[in-house]
């Protein structure tokens, strides 16, 4: 099934605002009506991971197994976390600054609107997200694997130079560097903004993403480091799921695992996204959370 990027995009997110911050999500079950676009969705997923081999359907073998090449950014003790590679805020306030992101996407300013549309297509490269928890504040766009940080302000902000300076300054701490734009510059500027990003993330890539020395506070990491795909379409009963996958490998939250399942009598997933194929002409994917 030959999915639009633009679809593929809105499914990623939806399965990434789905994931709570806590280490107890690793076990994903992914169900639906066949030709749902599972598997094509976690090529994609894998790819936005980092995953750069070739990734194949489990079908045959049942099983394939794929290790993910940088596990996250580093942990932090404390108000803030690192959890999965992505969720980078503090888990005190993390749902309420969630809800607020969220509530931000769907009413972007113009100029936001217009970043969005030359980031999210992978123009660069490497995956930007938008409206993203950064400890305790919302930052417009984020490149979490070269820990940059794009701000985009309004007229507003003229007055706010102080509470800006608080964001850039924690963002700093956290190890992201932050360019700044002004609405006027996006929208009337659009190339040479879309240069210094370019510009940026190329400098950002020629050196080491965490310099030795300057983490965050601590030498534990967490996140996934190895991603397990399965395919338990061709399994009998829902017991033969441990003939494929072992209890002790389901319950080591460093792996991601990502079960293709046509039933849901089984209750070893933490969340259960439900796929289906609902426009043949542009291959639309409906996706739900159960």
């Amino acid at each position: 099934m030959n999915y639009t990027e633009k679809e593929i995009d809105k499914a990623l997110e939806f399965f990434w605002e789905n994931i709570i911050p806590t280490a107890s999500v690793n076990v994903i079950g992914l169900s639906g009506n066949l030709g749902a676009g599972k598997t094509t969705f976690t090529k994609h997923l894998l790819k936005s991971l980092g995953v750069t081999q070739n990734v194949v359907s489990p079908t045959f073998v049942l099983r394939r197994d794929y290790s993910i090449p940088s596990p996250s950014l580093p942990f932090r003790e404390g108000d803030s976390a690192q959890v999965r590679g992505f969720l980078t805020g503090g888990l005190k306030n993390f749902d309420s600054l969630h809800k607020f992101a969220i509530n931000m996407k769907k009413n972007p300013t113009k100029a936001e609107e217009l970043l969005w549309e030359n980031l999210r297509r992978n123009k660069f490269g490497s995956r930007f997200r938008r409206q993203h928890v950064v400890d305790n504040f919302i930052a417009d766009f984020i490149n979490i694997k070269n820990n940059l940080i794009i701000e985009v302000d309004g007229e507003v902000h003229n007055h706010l130079r102080e509470r800006d300076d608080e964001r850039t300054k924690v963002f700093n701490n956290l190890g992201f560097k932050v360019l700044r734009f002004t609405n006027e510059q996006v929208l009337k500027d659009t190339e040479n903004v879309l240069g210094e990003i370019g510009k940026n993330l190329k400098m950002v890539e020629a050196e080491e993403v965490l310099p030795e020395g300057e983490d965050l506070g601590g030498d534990d990491k967490v996140g996934f480091t190895k991603i397990i795909h399965i395919d338990a379409y061709r399994l009998e009963k829902p017991e033969q799921i441990y003939q494929v996958v072992s209890k002790e490998e389901l319950a080591d939250k460093n792996n991601l695992i990502l079960i293709e399942w046509p039933e849901l009598s089984e209750n070893i997933f933490d969340k259960v996204f439900l796929f289906e194929h609902v426009d043949e002409e542009t291959r639309k994917i409906s996706l739900k959370v159960l």
